[in-house]
């Protein structure tokens, strides 16, 4: 008997690609699923395509609730989920019809805490974030994992992912920006093993302007760089080993951060000097790290020199990120 599989879907302002979404959950070839919809008061048409959804699917669940945020009603569903794995997709997504089957023969078979797979980014139908095609297995501890973290090659992402319920048990997301990022540290602390497989059966859509605007200075951004910091402290704590790779993170996050000040309209002194001495304060060991490519650490070293010239190096490299 295959294990009850609660697939949440937070749902709000996609009335435009929900029925896509929707199409390719209940079309999976794993069939034995609790399908939970999350109308997070949504003033679109959302809500009636749920309950349209819901009269055809017995296996489909609709919540309707107030207006909460994404973290919201993500925990909301898993409040109700009824199955023993949890995996979450966003409304604006959709999946191969082979993704529950994918993770779950995945998680099962090497008898893990959680299973990730590739996803492929997309715009108006175009692939914009093309990955390797070469299908690669590794089973991971926490370490491995977080080490891999540091370095991009795992996400924090909520979905792409297929998780044993218990993990969430006294688990629940945090309402505050990149909440995948503030929670991932504590979901992989729960994992004795982690197995990933980047085979692309997520598709994750970009809407138009969302990539420019997280490439823009916000306020949010601070938020989301003490995020940052909050997750390395954890994982030092447990494995001081990683104290370069969490170093070589933070100075990257930090040089991106203040990459997009310097092009933004709000440039002010106070907060180029307080991600100048985090970028200094990391510097030592991410300019030894052998991981990170010799761009990164040509700029980490051009902020320690002088602020100026990291600004011009900016310009000539074209990059969006460190």
């Amino acid at each position: 008997m295959n294990g009850l599989i609660s697939v949440i879907v937070p749902i709000y302002r996609v009335e435009e690609y929900l029925c896509q979404c929707i199409d390719s959950i209940i079309k999976q070839t794993y069939h034995n699923l609790e399908i939970i919809l999350v109308d997070d008061g949504s003033p679109d048409n959302c809500g009636a395509i749920c309950d349209d959804y819901a009269k055809k699917d017995d296996r489909i669940r609709v919540i309707h609730k107030k207006n909460g945020g994404l973290s919201d009603a993500r925990n909301v569903g898993i409040d109700i989920a009824q199955g023993d794995y949890l995996s979450f997709i966003d409304s604006d997504d959709y999946v191969s019809e082979d993704y529950i089957a994918y993770l779950y023969t995945l998680l099962i078979s090497n008898d893990a805490d959680m299973s990730i797979c590739g996803h492929i980014s997309f715009q108006d139908g175009k692939e914009i974030d093309v990955q390797s095609r070469e299908v690669v297995l590794r089973i991971l501890n926490q370490i491995e994992f977080f080490e891999g973290f540091m370095y991009d090659k795992y996400a924090s992402y909520a979905w792409a992912k297929l998780y044993k319920k218990e993990i969430f048990q006294r688990l629940r997301y945090p309402n505050t920006p990149s909440e995948d990022v503030a929670i991932i540290h504590k979901v992989v602390s729960k994992s004795d093993k982690i197995a990933y497989k980047n085979g692309a059966k997520y598709f994750y859509r970009v809407r138009k302007n969302s990539l420019s605007s997280w490439y823009e200075f916000s306020e949010k951004k601070l938020e989301f760089l003490d995020i940052n910091q909050a997750l390395c402290h954890f994982v030092l704590k447990k494995y001081p080993q990683l104290k370069s790779a969490t170093s070589s993170l933070l100075a990257r996050n930090y040089c991106t951060v203040l990459r997009e000040l310097y092009n933004s309209h709000s440039y002010n002194e106070c907060t180029e000097k307080k991600l100048v001495y985090n970028v200094k304060k990391n510097a030592t060991l991410s300019l030894k790290d052998g991981h990170i490519s010799i761009k990164q650490k040509i700029c980490i070293l051009s902020v320690c020199v002088h602020p100026s010239i990291f600004k011009l190096l900016c310009r000539v490299f074209k990059q969006k990120s460190i």
